[in-house]
């Protein structure tokens, strides 16, 4: 089982000069799993909330390309919030960690890298639903 500690965050390459910045993340360096999925989100109304589960087997990397928000983590032990607000900074999410994407700037875009396709199956419930999820995780902590 991942733990808070498994998340990482990585301040990608920038590169500045007078024409524009570049900041690249390649799979299975930066990216510690080969991309299987891209997708991004974006024109999020104000007060939404995105993501919401945690996965059995998929990996995420998240970035956030344009504007800010939050993404708030758990591993029912601990908790934290990162603010995402730089294209150079992702964070890579491994599964089995509550993820919670908040308090989108009107203008935010995020990326989204993922070690798997899509499959429903990999957040049915009781992943999908916090307290429903917050059980479950309960029940597989070893006392020893």
């Amino acid at each position: 089982m991942n733990k808070l500690k498994d998340v990482r965050q990585v301040v990608l390459p920038a590169f500045h000069d007078s024409r524009g910045s570049l900041s690249y993340a390649e799979s299975c360096k930066l990216i510690p799993f080969d991309v299987q999925r891209i997708f991004w989100i974006y024109d999020v109304k104000q007060g939404a909330t995105r993501g919401g589960h945690a996965h059995r087997q998929c990996q995420e990397a998240i970035i956030a390309i344009h504007g800010s928000f939050s993404l708030y983590l758990t591993d029912l032990e601990q908790e934290t919030t990162i603010t995402m607000d730089a294209p150079y900074k992702m964070v890579v999410v491994p599964n089995g960690i509550w993820c919670e994407l908040k308090d989108f700037s009107a203008d935010a875009v995020v990326l989204v890298a993922t070690s798997e396709h899509f499959d429903q199956d990999d957040y049915l419930k009781p992943m999908r639903e916090f307290e429903e999820w917050k059980r479950a995780e309960m029940g597989n902590i070893n006392p020893d």
